[in-house]
């Protein structure tokens, strides 16, 4: 039997380096997290990256990103 993961999208950034912050930060804090890069290979003004988390992690992960995540 195979297992399915239910991933659902909780951050939103064209900036490579903030999905990569909240990304270790939720790994950190036990919260099994990946990213998704949708930007344009062509034209770097379109997408985002995209940071993903389990269904069941959902609510602990926006916790985490609200009191701990910061970009300065």
């Amino acid at each position: 039997m195979s297992e399915s993961k239910d991933w659902v999208c909780i951050f939103k950034d064209r900036n490579f380096a903030h999905a990569i912050i909240v990304k270790d930060t939720l790994i950190e804090r036990g919260v099994e997290a990946i990213i998704i890069d949708k930007m344009d290979s062509s034209y770097q003004d379109f997408g985002d990256r995209e940071v993903f988390v389990l269904q069941e992690q959902v609510e602990l992960a926006q916790k985490i990103i609200e009191q701990d995540v910061e970009f300065e």
